[in-house]
């Protein structure tokens, strides 16, 4: 969307422009960042009025996007102030030596590797991701391959495309020139980024690597197992694994499990209270993996782990098992199955 407008904006089509920029802020609260950078810019190229309209705009868009997800969550918590709150006590030399990390380091070349770090014979347009890049590289987390990975990587694409476009002619001109060869940048492009495909594109490692993979026939199995429930019983509450959220995020009553084998809410906030027992449970026994794998060495979770087995064992005593498709199984409350909850080989 940003790229859109910033297509409109070189060709002065106003209102399209305001359109797509109205649009990327829809998508992210984090994409008003790139506007108001953006702002910044055109600010020093004499665009005034838009300018002016773009840098409040984006300002008053992240405090208004921050206010609504406080709102959501039940401690008026927005995650932003634990991602950064390590800063208040670390000192100048840990936070350089965590900005120079190798994690970080390796998230920035993955970034330019596929652009041939062409990007950076413009680096005004990489100011576009200033303060996306700082958003990963200042966060307790920091960077890493899993950041290029995943969807946090789309917040670098448009400083990286717009950069790119406006330094491939003096890029591929430096080559022709010294090499005679017009498009041996183009062929180097395309062999390079052929290669990352293997690690990072349509062959990728899964970033979970120990999750198993469900066929196309298992999901449909499971897809069939979810409709008794999605169809028959629409209004029935539902504690649900992380990879069948979305599926059913448009109930009501809907819980997450792995706040629920917590017991607290993200960064542990305040405690994950369920207001009465849920008639279904929905679960993936690839969670227990992630559990263990994830939860049990986070800084803020992993104090609660050890107690999240017991908790859930403990409320699946009352629960029989419906059906079970593949690593997914469904759980109605009272249910008497003649499944034993022992015979679903789950990694307790």
């Amino acid at each position: 969307m940003f790229l859109m407008a910033f297509y409109f904006y070189l060709k002065n089509k106003i209102l399209l422009f305001s359109i797509f920029i109205f649009l990327s802020l829809l998508i992210r609260e984090d994409v008003a960042f790139i506007i108001l950078i953006f702002s910044l810019i055109i600010l020093f190229n004499k665009k005034y009025k838009i300018a002016v309209i773009l840098f409040f705009t984006s300002i008053a868009w992240i405090i208004i996007a921050n206010k609504i997800i406080a709102s959501f969550s039940s401690s008026n918590f927005s995650p932003f102030l634990y991602y950064y709150s390590w800063l208040g006590s670390a000192g100048s030399s840990a936070i350089a030596a965590h900005i120079l990390s190798y994690k970080n380091l390796e998230m920035i070349t993955g970034f330019l590797l596929p652009f041939l770090f062409i990007p950076l014979l413009k680096p005004q347009w990489l100011l576009l991701a200033l303060i996306p890049l700082a958003e990963i590289i200042l966060s307790a987390a920091g960077g890493g391959a899993q950041i290029f990975m995943m969807h946090y990587g789309a917040l670098f694409l448009p400083a990286l495309v717009i950069a790119f476009i406006g330094g491939f002619h003096r890029a591929n001109q430096f080559v022709e020139d010294k090499l005679k060869s017009k498009y041996l940048l183009l062929i180097c492009l395309m062999v390079i980024n052929i290669f990352l495909w293997v690690d990072f594109g349509v062959f990728k490692k899964e970033i979970y690597p120990n999750r198993s993979k469900w066929s196309n026939t298992q999901q449909d199995n499971i897809n069939e197992m979810l409709k008794s429930v999605v169809t028959q019983d629409k209004t029935a509450s539902i504690l649900a694994s992380y990879r069948l959220l979305a599926n059913l995020s448009s109930r009501e009553n809907i819980y997450a499990l792995h706040y629920y084998f917590l017991g607290v809410q993200q960064f542990a906030q305040g405690q994950y209270i369920l207001n009465k027992k849920p008639a279904y449970v929905i679960l993936d026994k690839n969670d227990l993996l992630d559990f263990k794998e994830n939860l049990k060495n986070s800084k803020w979770a992993g104090q609660y782990y050890e107690n999240g087995q017991e908790r859930l064992k403990e409320l699946l005593q009352d629960y029989g098992v419906v059906d079970f498709q593949a690593d997914v199984a469904l759980f109605k409350r009272g249910y008497k199955s003649e499944i034993q909850l022992n015979k679903l080989n789950l990694d307790w």
